[in-house]
């Protein structure tokens, strides 16, 4: 099947997600000082400490996604099936995040954490979505 002319510019999309999950997955591992310093000592120590019921998962959809985003721009068949692991990650991680870390991210963050977060696993579960569908119709 030809490649319809959403397909690319979607592909940049997810590359560009991609990359941000991982780089905020890294940095914050990392510690990367110009990142770290845009957030207060609390959250600093709230992120970097967390367990690994979620970092674990964190992780997984970091590397799904961008790894998911490079599928699609090879067009590989497999690009639906990394992305669904990437958003299941995703959406696991906000639930954490905003219902079961104790204290919630909520306490350190106000309600724009939890719309942050919310919004990062809806754009995941879109791209995949995306991606699936295009999948189904042939395109990858």
């Amino acid at each position: 099947m030809s490649t319809p002319w959403h397909y690319w510019p979607m592909t940049i999309l997810a590359l560009g997600w991609g990359a941000g999950t991982a780089a905020d997955y890294l940095m914050t591992q990392f510690a990367y000082p110009p990142y770290i310093a845009l957030f207060s000592e609390p959250q600093v120590d709230y992120f970097t400490t967390l367990p690994a019921a979620f970092d674990g998962p964190w992780a997984v959809g970091a590397v799904a996604a961008i790894l998911g985003a490079l599928m699609m721009a090879a067009r590989a068949s497999l690009a639906a099936a990394v992305l669904a692991v990437a958003a299941a990650a995703m959406v696991y991680s906000a639930v954490w995040l905003m219902f079961v870390s104790d204290p919630p991210m909520r306490d350190l963050t106000g309600v724009i954490g939890d719309v942050i977060v919310g919004a990062g696993a809806a754009v995941s579960v879109l791209i995949w979505l995306y991606a699936r569908a295009q999948h189904a119709r042939g395109v990858l």
